[in-house]
């Protein structure tokens, strides 16, 4: 069977005209089965809309650079990524000669904007031809047209079989029962509880683990909700989850922590069947210190003060005040302050990092030097 993908491409002012192709192309499908041809095709609705790393036009772009056919309408409107999609198959078709890039406008009393004109005098400067439709049906002959010029050319292949005889001997030899242990199969594996590990680490990577055996999970699906406890591989097991909710999205949060302030990053997860889901934790306050110096000779805020963590400086104001900052890499839950300015002794302590809301708030006297 020899696949041609075809990525059909407009404004959402011609949402209409694309549904409607679609059903042309379904139905060309029909008519092309018996020559092992098949047309594969791409819309904006093939995609998953979830949140990504990526721009999700970006993947539009990707699949278009590999189609072997682009088919972009136009109506009053260039819409920027309609201009951004044309773009990317006009660079790949210069590269690799594909895919065909067929463009149609569609003609209508006020369809000659200047924004269309503009984009038309584009094209003719690439030397490319475009062609007009007056309705959908006169769009579904001109395709047509072009998909039987494609065929003359070699680029669709045309294999006649016998069918007949091949569906006769695969429906009643063989095809038959294995679809029946397939759909039951399928069935029944679609309907099992599923089992789903969501693995808790740290703010340094996956390899720490800070909550091994501390804390609870909660996950909430839809109205019911259930918990975990995280064990100790700082996993959190569901086991008894409902079919349905493969590839859904659920709200989790964590609780349980012996008061110690650790959140997820992360409030919303897709669950997977069978696979674990990999959710940061952190700890409010370590990634900065703030507070005063004190002089213990006036009972002011004591200037020009350092104050360091891990070799990390930061200096007091006029007034006393210091703010620290310290990178992911060397956040941790209790850390070792030194303070220190030339005539008064120096002070060194270790302070627990975690904090009620995002900041510390420390405060310490410096005395003269003896």
């Amino acid at each position: 069977m020899q696949k041609i993908k075809i990525f059909l491409a407009s404004s959402a002012e011609l949402d209409k005209d694309k549904s409607e192709f679609e059903l042309f192309i379904s139905k060309k499908n029909k008519e092309l089965f018996s020559k092992r041809v098949f047309l594969e095709l791409l819309t904006w609705k093939d995609y998953v809309s979830a949140m990504s790393q990526t721009r999700l036009q970006d993947e539009y772009n990707k699949d278009i650079a590999q189609c072997d056919i682009c088919i972009i309408l136009f109506h009053t409107k260039v819409g920027r990524y309609t201009h951004e999609e044309f773009d990317v198959a006009h660079e790949a078709f210069k590269k690799t000669s594909k895919p065909r890039i067929y463009t149609y406008f569609k003609n209508t009393e006020d369809s000659l904007t200047p924004e269309i004109k503009a984009f038309q005098e584009k094209i003719d400067g690439l030397n490319h031809f475009y062609d007009t439709y007056e309705n959908t049906e006169d769009l579904y002959y001109k395709f047509n047209m072009q998909l039987e010029k494609l065929a003359d050319s070699g680029l669709i292949k045309h294999v006649r079989i016998d069918a007949p005889k091949i569906i006769k001997y695969a429906v009643f030899g063989l095809l038959v029962p294995l679809l029946i242990l397939f759909f039951a199969y399928k069935y029944i594996d679609a309907s099992r509880p599923f089992q789903t590990t969501i693995q808790i680490y740290g703010w340094k990577g996956k390899e720490q683990k800070p909550l091994q055996g501390l804390g609870t999970i909660e996950l909430k699906l839809g109205d019911k909700t259930e918990k975990a406890d995280i064990n100790s591989n700082g996993e959190a097991i569901f086991k008894q989850i409902h079919s349905k909710y493969d590839g859904e999205k659920a709200h989790i949060s964590i609780s349980g922590t012996n008061n110690e302030p650790y959140y997820l990053l992360d409030s919303v997860i897709i669950l997977t069947k069978d696979e674990p889901i990999y959710v940061q934790a952190s700890v409010n306050g370590l990634d900065r210190l703030k507070g005063q110096i004190i002089d213990g000779k006036t009972g002011e805020g004591l200037a020009n003060a350092t104050v360091s963590i891990q070799n990390i400086d930061a200096y007091t104001d006029e007034y006393g005040y210091f703010e620290l900052s310290i990178p992911l890499e060397k956040q941790e839950l209790e850390q070792e302050v030194n303070i220190f300015k030339q005539g008064y002794s120096s002070y060194r302590c270790t302070i627990p990092m975690q904090a009620t809301g995002n900041d510390n708030d420390f405060r310490q006297i410096l005395q003269p030097a003896k």
